[in-house]
C-alpha cells in the first residue's frame, strides 16, 4: 500500500529534516506532522526563546533563583530579587539577591535610586504647600463649598485693607 509522499520539512532551529514520529507503533498524523515546526522538544524551547526578550520575561527567569527568606532581614513575605550590579538582563545568580520589597527599597534608596518626593509649589491664594493644581487643601474646599478661597476670611482682609489705608 503506497501512502501520501511526506513532504520534504525542516526543523526551525536546528535545520534537520523531519520525519514522521512512531508513538506507539504508530505513525504521526499527517495534519499533526504538518503543523509541526521543531525535530524534537529541546530544539523546541530553544527554538522558542527570543534574542530580545521583554524586562519581564527576564524577570520570570530570575524567580527560579528567588531563596525563600531575605538575605538581610530573614523576612519570608513580599520577597523579591535585586540584581547586585544594576543592570536586569543580568540573570547570572551570582548577581542576584534575594530581598523583602522593604530591604529592596530602602537599598535603592540609600544608593540614590529614587527620588525624593519634590516640594510642591506654594498655593495661590494662601502660600501654603499646595495639594492639586497650586491650590491647598483649605482653599480647595473654600472654592468647592462656598465658590471663593476667602470665604471666613474676610473679616481678616478687611483688617489688612483698614490698616494699609
Amino acid at each position: 500500500m503506497s501512502g501520501k509522499q511526506e513532504p520534504e520539512r525542516y526543523c526551525a532551529h536546528c535545520s534537520a529534516q523531519l520525519t514522521r514520529n512512531r508513538i506507539n507503533e504508530r505513525l504521526e498524523d499527517m495534519g499533526v506532522f504538518k503543523k509541526r515546526k521543531y525535530c524534537n522538544r529541546a530544539c523546541m524551547a530553544a527554538g522558542m526563546v527570543k534574542e530580545n526578550p521583554s524586562r519581564k520575561g527576564f524577570g520570570i527567569r530570575a524567580r527560579k533563583f528567588r531563596q525563600h527568606e531575605c538575605a538581610q532581614c530573614g523576612a519570608r513575605e513580599n520577597l523579591s530579587i535585586h540584581h547586585r550590579d544594576r543592570k536586569w538582563e543580568n540573570n547570572d545568580p551570582v548577581n542576584l539577591e534575594t530581598l523583602c520589597s522593604s530591604c529592596h527599597t530602602s537599598l535603592h534608596h540609600a544608593a540614590g535610586e529614587i527620588n525624593p518626593k519634590q516640594e510642591k509649589p506654594p498655593c495661590r491664594y494662601c502660600g501654603t504647600p499646595s495639594y492639586r493644581n497650586g491650590v491647598c487643601n483649605t482653599c480647595r474646599t473654600r472654592i468647592r463649598r462656598r465658590g471663593t478661597p476667602y470665604f471666613g476670611r474676610i473679616e481678616y482682609l478687611d483688617s489688612l485693607r483698614q490698616a494699609d489705608a
